[in-house]
């Protein structure tokens, strides 16, 4: 749009408006059908005493998801991609989460996105013995090495040995255009 021309127009604002798009995508084997997804050849991992694993127990689509058991009290799965590309834009990452009700206390699980360090936007998951569709908008840091494009963690802490939560088709890609990022 050009200015004066967009939904934004209308006094006292006037606004400059490009619709947004999207870049390539930045996960490689969202699906997790070939292997666990990965960003920038970096793939989940945890920071925990759980296992992440390729599973046929649940999946969205296709044959296999991400499975994040815990091993002892507590679980979570990230990736830190230490990709430079991204600094300062904003990216949306999306994708599933299921939550079975067969598990002892995990019946909760966060996911986020963290910029240099802090995280910036998440969203807390309750449904369980569903699939359950997140999307989370959020600007990247400029410290690749602290970012998270995606984190998953379960909001109580002391989760019983063998909970689990899978996720399955995650997405991350880059907006571009006017992302409707306003300051005053």
């Amino acid at each position: 749009y050009q200015m004066g021309d967009g939904i934004l127009d209308s006094y006292p604002l006037i606004a400059d408006q490009t619709d947004t798009t999207l870049g390539s995508e930045e996960v490689t084997n969202g699906d997790m059908e070939a292997a666990i997804a990965s960003i920038n050849s970096v793939s989940f991992t945890t920071s925990t005493t759980g296992t992440l694993a390729q599973s046929t127990t649940q999946k969205y689509t296709g044959t296999y998801s991400m499975s994040a058991t815990s091993v002892v009290n507590n679980i979570n799965a990230h990736i830190t991609s230490n990709d430079a590309t991204l600094n300062g834009k904003f990216v949306r990452a999306e994708g599933y989460v299921y939550i079975p009700s067969t598990n002892t206390t995990l019946t909760e699980v966060s996911v986020g996105c963290m910029a240099d360090g802090v995280i910036v936007n998440s969203e807390i998951i309750t449904t369980l013995d569903s699939w359950y569709n997140f999307t989370i908008y959020y600007k990247r840091g400029s410290t690749p090495s602290t970012d998270r494009d995606l984190f998953f963690s379960q909001t109580i802490v002391g989760s019983t040995a063998g909970d689990v939560f899978y996720v399955d088709n995650i997405s991350v890609k880059q907006v571009q255009g006017n992302p409707a990022a306003m300051t005053n």
